[in-house]
C-alpha cells in the first residue's frame, strides 16, 4: 500500500512510480508542477497507464461526470492495410452497443488520415471525437478547423472542456438502448420514427 501525495488516501499501486491514487489527483498535482516539459508528461501519466496527461484529465473529468468507461481496450480494424487500432474510452450504451470516444491533442495530416480509414472501415461504429482545441486550424494558413473537419466527415465531436454535453448524450443513447430492447422482448421491432402504425381494420 502507498500514500497518494495529493490527498493521503492509501491505496494499491498499478505501476511502480505510481505516486497518486486516480487520475484527478494526478492532474491537479500536475498542474501544480512550475516546469513542464513533454517528456515528464509522458512519464506521469505512464504511472497512471495513459498516453498522455490530456487523457489523464479527460478520464478524470469522465469519472466526475460518473461516466463508466475503460481506457484502451477495444481494438477497431481499419485499413491502409488490415490492422488493428486501440481506441482511447469506450463507454457502454447498451448490451451489444459502445461509443468509441478519441482524444485528440494534435489532428496533424496522418491522423486525419487514420481516422478517416477507421470510420471507413467501421461504418456501424460510433466513434467520437473529443478535441482539446476544436479551434485550432488544421495546419498554418488553413482555413478549417479542427470541429469543422469532424463535421465534414461524419463524426461527433467534443470540447474538452463540454463533459456535461456528453454525458446528456450518453444517457439519451442509454434510453434508447433500452427502448429498444423492452420492444425486443415484447416481440417486436422498435419502430422507425416517421413509419406509419399498420392499420388494425
Amino acid at each position: 500500500m502507498k500514500t497518494c501525495k495529493k490527498c493521503g488516501k492509501k491505496y494499491e499501486p498499478k505501476h511502480p512510480k505510481q505516486e497518486d491514487c486516480s487520475e484527478a489527483c494526478l492532474a491537479f498535482r500536475f498542474d501544480d508542477r512550475v516546469k513542464k516539459t513533454r517528456k515528464l508528461a509522458r512519464v506521469y501519466a505512464g504511472t497512471m497507464g495513459y498516453r498522455s496527461m490530456g487523457e489523464v484529465r479527460y478520464a478524470a473529468n469522465l469519472q466526475k461526470a460518473h461516466l463508466k468507461f475503460s481506457y484502451e481496450t477495444d481494438q477497431i480494424d481499419y485499413q491502409y492495410e488490415p490492422q488493428k487500432y486501440i481506441v482511447d474510452f469506450t463507454i457502454p450504451v447498451g448490451i451489444d452497443k459502445d461509443i468509441y470516444i478519441e482524444y485528440k491533442g494534435k489532428l496533424d495530416g496522418p491522423t486525419r488520415r487514420k481516422m478517416r480509414a477507421i470510420k471507413k472501415s467501421n461504418p456501424e461504429k460510433d466513434i467520437r471525437i473529443v478535441f482539446e482545441k476544436p479551434n485550432n486550424k488544421l495546419y498554418r494558413g488553413a482555413k478549417m478547423r479542427y470541429w469543422e473537419w469532424a463535421e465534414r466527415h461524419g463524426f461527433v465531436w467534443y470540447d474538452v472542456r463540454e463533459i456535461s454535453k456528453l454525458k446528456s448524450d450518453i444517457r439519451e443513447e442509454t434510453q434508447r438502448e433500452r427502448k429498444k430492447r423492452k420492444a425486443i422482448k415484447k416481440g417486436r421491432r422498435p419502430q422507425a420514427k416517421g413509419m406509419a402504425k399498420p392499420s388494425t381494420k
